[in-house]
């Protein structure tokens, strides 16, 4: 027969217990990790920059927290989609934004979003990193440094084409400032996305380009791109001799995609300090840093609430100038 626990026991199980079922939960409340998964919402299609982040980043909050993280893909009108589904949802840090800095910078800029306003609307909680991105040409093309192009673009005004993600994509906007810095004229050719428009470039259907260095490598490697300078102040790891739009005296085209996570407006101060201390210590691991590298050729940055929206304010403003410039949708 088994021997009855003393009291003693009996009461240090119950304060056990009560530990246990005190003891903070990293992410959110112990009821609410019990129950629902936490859905990380991107604006984009599978298969692109920020997914394949946005999955890596899954996998390690899932192990962190022990908990279910799903990726939900909510492509369409220039991010406003996903941006309205955090925008909507339960405050509580469950459901999060993971998109580039355009729905905070370029959105409010061009008047995409109608009544839908992304500074009011969400609240930021992590700047996760950034993909750098690089100018491009078609080999057949007879330049070997960026003051070559412009120098052939000036003796011969509207010979050269480029193509974008998108009329008032990042990409569209970096190439503009050039232009204008430049003193060129080059024509402008949007399509749907980094992909397609360095598909464009690489089979000579437009002169020349900008696209992300993940996106572009398979093409630069395989010889049917050529690059000439990285859009923006750092050079690329990869790619060490290639200069940079700063380096070459064009300090303001920057066409550098920043990654970052958003909640909604309402999630309370404490819920914000929780996911960005569980994003960073995601982000800390060597190994998630190594997959996120290595795939993605994604530079891990991992600052706070007051770091992204900093460099948001900055990039903002490199945003507005830009568009003033371009004055994209204007026939």
């Amino acid at each position: 027969m088994r021997a009855r626990p003393t009291l003693a026991v009996a009461a240090l199980s119950v304060i056990v217990a009560l530990m246990v079922g005190m003891w903070p939960n990293p992410w959110s409340s112990a009821a609410t990790a019990q129950g629902r998964a936490i859905r990380l919402i991107v604006p984009y299609a599978p298969g692109g920059g920020a997914d394949g982040v946005a999955r890596i980043l899954a996998n390690g909050l899932s192990t962190q927290l022990g908990r279910t993280v799903l990726v939900e893909n909510r492509p369409g009108g220039n991010t406003i989609v996903a941006a309205e589904v955090v925008a909507n949802s339960e405050p509580d840090g469950d459901t999060l934004l993971v998109s580039f800095d355009e729905t905070f910078t370029v959105v409010p800029l061009l008047h995409l979003a109608g009544s839908f306003e992304p500074d009011k609307a969400l609240t930021p909680v992590s700047l996760l990193g950034r993909l750098l991105t690089v100018i491009l040409v078609n080999p057949a093309v007879p330049v070997t440094s960026l003051p070559d192009l412009i120098e052939q673009a000036r003796a011969k005004p509207g010979s050269f084409s480029y193509a974008s993600a998108g009329t008032g994509d990042g990409t569209q906007l970096a190439m503009e400032m050039l232009k204008h810095l430049a003193k060129v004229d080059i024509l402008h050719v949007p399509y749907r996305g980094t992909a397609p428009a360095a598909a464009a470039v690489a089979a000579g259907d437009v002169q020349l380009g900008i696209a992300g260095y993940a996106t572009a490598k398979g093409l630069i490697d395989g010889g049917r791109l050529k690059p000439l300078a990285v859009a923006g102040p750092d050079r690329l790891a990869q790619l060490p001799d290639l200069p940079t739009t700063k380096e070459l005296g064009y300090a303001r085209v920057d066409a550098t995609s920043w990654l970052g996570v958003a909640a909604p407006a309402k999630t309370p101060p404490e819920t914000i300090d929780r996911v960005s201390a569980a994003l960073a210590q995601v982000l800390a691991n060597e190994a998630v840093r190594d997959q996120l590298a290595a795939s993605r050729f994604f530079e891990v940055v991992n600052l706070g609430p007051k770091g992204f929206a900093a460099q948001m304010q900055e990039r903002f403003q490199l945003m507005k100038e830009a568009v003033e410039i371009a004055n994209p949708g204007q026939p």
